[in-house]
């Protein structure tokens, strides 16, 4: 599953549950988890009912993988809820079942949950650990925006601890034109300019780039 999808994606997602035939469990099963995994942020609570109606569904028990795919969407629920130490031991279990199926994408996007929740506990050291383990695990599968956005997301929080080593690392690392790239990692890197740009004291840079997010 991609990692973020558009407003365009989502409603597709939306139409294609709708219109799948009632005796169809797998399918539906399958489409009710990835509406639910894109709509974890922007709207937790259908989320979470989507969650349920799977759980609820007889016959209709998710495979390992999916099932650890449900566990982060709940975790990234706990997180959005400020529960996080629970929201912490769904990801850690997500994670200890995507690597038993070499699944990469579930291993850098468990690692991405266990990242922010990290940071959100003042783990600064533990969240870069995990950022990093999420861009190598993108970097060995070839998946270029899981690993894009999560190097944003590493340079957007150490320019916050460390400006001037964070600058040096990653001011190059992404075109100079944010319309080169997808809007979720967008959205990163002109933050992390914005915040570059602050730390330096060109707030006139700084504002452009904010304003860009």
């Amino acid at each position: 599953m991609k990692m973020f999808a558009d407003n365009e994606q989502v409603m597709r997602l939306q139409s294609q549950l709708a219109n799948l035939r009632t005796d169809n469990i797998q399918a539906a099963q399958l489409a009710r988890i990835e509406l639910a995994w894109h709509l974890r942020q922007r709207d937790t609570a259908q989320a979470l009912r989507l969650m349920q109606d799977v759980r609820s569904t007889p016959h209709s028990e998710p495979d390992a993988r999916l099932e650890a795919r449900m566990q982060l969407i709940e975790g990234e629920a706990k997180w959005l809820f400020a529960e996080l130490d629970a929201a912490f031991t769904l990801a850690d279990s997500a994670l200890e079942t995507f690597l038993r199926l070499h699944d990469s994408n579930g291993i850098a996007d468990a690692h991405w949950l266990c990242a922010v929740i990290a940071i959100d506990q003042g783990r600064h050291v533990a969240g870069d650990a995990a950022l990093e383990a999420a861009a190598a695990c993108a970097r060995a599968a070839g998946d270029t925006l899981r690993l894009d956005l999560i190097e944003a997301a590493l340079a957007r929080w150490a320019v916050f601890r460390e400006p001037v080593a964070a600058i040096a690392r990653w001011s190059q690392r992404f075109p100079q034109d944010g319309q080169e790239l997808a809007p979720e990692v967008a959205a990163w890197v002109q933050d992390f300019r914005s915040l570059a740009a602050a730390q330096t004291s060109d707030f006139a840079r700084a504002i452009e780039h904010g304003v860009a997010t």
